[in-house]
């Protein structure tokens, strides 16, 4: 194997047998943005047979580490979040930097608003957990990975968070602000994206992980 593809493979099986992935998929962007950067050829990119076969040679010496078919929505958060440690926004609207910062302050802002609104706070506490995968689309890298394991309505707040965005900047087309506002939950997204352009603040009290998961427990 190609030397470079053989440390992505490596690389790979160790995230997640350290659980700083939720999946092979996950595993392998993240293996390649470390070893290689963000467009990694296809042809240096090893096969999911490949990283279980690497899996299993660590798993032989950790023998009480769980599958990855064994993982909760709760454990896929918790490897997400555990991927981010590290990872910065790079833009001058983030002075807050550190990634899982702006999402538990994001979370903070919904809960506050709505307490009883648990999927909305868990869109705040979610949006941005694929940054770690691809930092333009962070949205929909994780909607990507997770997106089978929670409501339809979590499902469209993360869909029409770019578009609220592009409403609140005056940026959208008419037919494409026509299209939104007639979203059912158009109001709700307008909310989350207001939450998010406000959840950039340096010095500001946020929730810790474990805490806002509680607050969730009846969605993981």
């Amino acid at each position: 194997m190609n030397p470079i593809r053989l440390k992505i493979c490596n690389v790979a099986a160790e995230l997640l047998a350290t659980n700083k992935a939720v999946n092979n998929m996950h595993a392998r962007r993240t293996a390649a943005m470390q070893v290689y950067g963000e467009f990694t050829p296809p042809w240096l990119l090893p096969t999911m047979d490949e990283i279980d076969r690497s899996l299993n040679g660590i798993l032989d010496v950790i023998q009480d580490y769980p599958s990855e078919h064994n993982h909760s929505l709760r454990s896929m958060v918790i490897g997400l979040f555990n991927s981010l440690e590290g990872h910065h926004f790079r833009t001058t609207d983030h002075p807050e930097r550190d990634v899982d910062y702006h999402l538990l302050q994001t979370f903070d802002l919904c809960i506050e608003e709505r307490p009883y609104d648990t999927e909305l706070a868990f869109a705040g506490l979610v949006h941005d957990l694929g940054f770690t995968i691809t930092p333009k689309a962070p949205i929909a890298a994780t909607i990507e990975f997770i997106a089978g394991d929670f409501s339809d309505r979590i499902y469209d707040l993360l869909c029409q968070m770019p578009v609220a965005h592009s409403v609140l900047n005056h940026s959208a087309g008419h037919r494409a602000r026509k299209r939104f506002m007639a979203h059912s939950h158009h109001e709700d997204a307008l909310f989350l994206a207001e939450a998010d352009l406000t959840a950039r603040q340096t010095g500001v009290p946020a929730s810790t992980l474990e805490e806002a998961l509680t607050i969730l427990d009846d969605l993981l």
